[in-house]
């Protein structure tokens, strides 16, 4: 159970949008998708951001401090293929991340947590005024995620997942659910 899930406002928004809708064969749950028409204006990047309750967190003290697995359930999004990031976010706001490519059905995307690089967070709700940073890098002050700091995960689509002209038209991703496994 996630507490909250943020989209960026303002400009960069008018071109993407991230909405859930019913899962196929289960419409009882409900997944999370999110479409970006093209990568303009700058900065090219779309992020969602989830936070994880307070009452959720105490469940990460019995999380393996390393090892471990990412299980995403994911697909594209009006593409037959695509990729996203998907990040750990520390409540340091540190983030690690990485990059997966989806296909046009479910499918359970593992990822383990030593496979994680520090990556550029969103700042989310976006910066006002627009001309601070969307993006924050991450300077680390470990050598690995460190999973009782959870304080959510981000996904997001950019311009620089893609090489050329493979950035050009739409891109999107629905994510049914995410869980962290010994």
């Amino acid at each position: 159970m996630l507490a909250a899930v943020v989209v960026p406002l303002g400009s960069a928004a008018s071109a993407a949008a991230a909405v859930l809708v019913p899962v196929p064969r289960e419409p009882e749950r409900l997944a999370l998708k999110a479409d970006v028409q093209d990568f303009e204006p700058s900065p090219h990047h779309f992020a969602v951001r989830t936070f994880l309750p307070e009452g959720q967190r105490t469940r990460l003290d019995d999380a393996p401090p390393e090892g471990g697995v990412l299980r995403v359930r994911a697909r594209s999004a009006g593409r037959p293929t695509d990729r996203m990031q998907v990040a750990l976010v520390e409540r340091d706001g540190t983030a690690w991340g990485a990059r997966v490519e989806l296909k046009d059905e479910w499918r359970d995307i593992l990822i383990p947590l030593s496979e994680l690089e520090p990556t550029a967070l969103a700042l989310l709700p976006r910066p006002y005024p627009q001309f601070l940073p969307y993006l924050r890098e991450s300077d680390p002050t470990s050598e690995a995620p460190r999973v009782v700091e959870l304080d959510g995960l981000q996904f997001s689509v950019s311009a620089d997942l893609f090489g050329g002209s493979g950035s050009e038209g739409a891109h999107g991703f629905k994510i049914e659910r995410v869980t962290l496994e010994r």
